[in-house]
């Protein structure tokens, strides 16, 4: 059972008013590209090179999300402060600090570990890491996501066969997905989190019986 989806990279605005606004951010360079390293600005600056004032810059827009999404947290820390951390992922999580957070992440992230064998490094790390009401938190969070993946299972075992079996063939894509992505590079393995964390930002995670799909 994929456990939870959290703390995927995120993903900040483009220009330091874009938290203030609720439509997009200004066409332009952003202006938090004079705190960049030179090396780290000309990249930023060969995105926005081709625009012209009064043009649509969506395409721009969408690159400087990429570019940012692939700076290290030091250095999205040293553009925009921690308030650029939106807390994403379960509720227990909020507040911890950061080094547990991560460490969260990193299990997530994991792509050597089955479904299963997650699962129970969660457990554990949840009873090492956390306390009090945290802790209470994650048993409760852990408790709801053992009952719907007894109600997942009870649809999947009322499929008829063919249904069953074209939903095994699914499954066993998602395993041989696993693999694939264990046995890539580790910096092959970054990149493509960071896109997919892109499109889960921009387009949003759940998409119909797929959301279901994934929880198990």
């Amino acid at each position: 059972m994929r456990f939870f989806l959290v703390c995927a990279a995120v993903l900040v605005a483009v220009a330091a008013r874009s938290n203030r606004h609720h439509g997009k951010p200004p066409c332009g360079m952003p202006k938090f590209s004079e705190k960049l390293a030179t090396e780290k600005k000309t990249e930023l600056e060969a995105i926005w090179k081709d625009f012209k004032e009064g043009e649509e810059c969506d395409e721009e827009r969408e690159k400087t999300k990429e570019f940012v999404s692939k700076l290290s947290d030091e250095e999205r820390k040293g553009l925009f402060g921690d308030h650029h951390k939106h807390h994403r992922g379960p509720h227990f999580l909020k507040g911890v600090p950061e080094e547990v957070r991560d460490k969260f992440q990193t299990l997530f992230r994991d792509h050597t570990v089955d479904r299963e064998e997650k699962h129970k490094r969660f457990h554990e790390m949840a009873m090492k890491e956390l306390t009090g009401d945290k802790l209470e938190e994650f048993l409760k969070f852990e408790k709801t996501m053992e009952e719907r993946k007894a109600e997942w299972n009870k649809k999947v075992d009322a499929l008829s066969v063919d249904a069953r079996k074209v939903y095994e063939q699914l499954q066993a894509l998602r395993e041989q997905k696993r693999k694939i992505l264990a046995e890539a590079k580790p910096e092959i393995r970054k990149e493509l989190d960071a896109l997919f964390d892109h499109h889960h930002h921009r387009f949003g995670r759940h998409h119909g019986h797929h959301s279901e799909e994934r929880r198990h």
